[in-house]
């Protein structure tokens, strides 16, 4: 869960809501909320088989940009985050500690 000026996230819904409505308005908030996004999705998913992880998370993600389509850093986060996922996937490493370690969520 992440604590913010709106309130908390603790969801997907949650964070795209807050991403749409623009409450990343600082440099970089954006981006980390966005990263928050994919580690809560990767830990709802957390037990399941690891391609249905992973596949959650790139919906998530995707439906993460779509909120704000013309910003190019939350499409490289994102983009840098679903690197880091697969390549957790692949090596076995969990996905959810993968991505909070990007922005060192806990």
């Amino acid at each position: 869960m992440l604590v913010t000026p709106e309130g908390e996230l603790a969801t997907l819904d949650e964070v795209a809501e807050a991403l749409a409505q623009g409450a990343a308005g600082m440099r970089d908030v954006a981006e980390r909320l966005a990263v928050l996004g994919l580690a809560l999705t990767a830990r709802q998913w957390r037990g399941r088989p690891p391609n249905a992880q992973l596949s959650a998370i790139v919906q998530a993600a995707e439906r993460l940009r779509s909120t704000r389509m013309d910003d190019v850093a939350l499409a490289l986060a994102l983009d840098g985050a679903l690197r880091a996922a697969n390549s957790a996937m692949l090596s076995g490493h969990d996905l959810e500690e993968t991505i909070a370690t990007i922005y060192e969520f806990e």
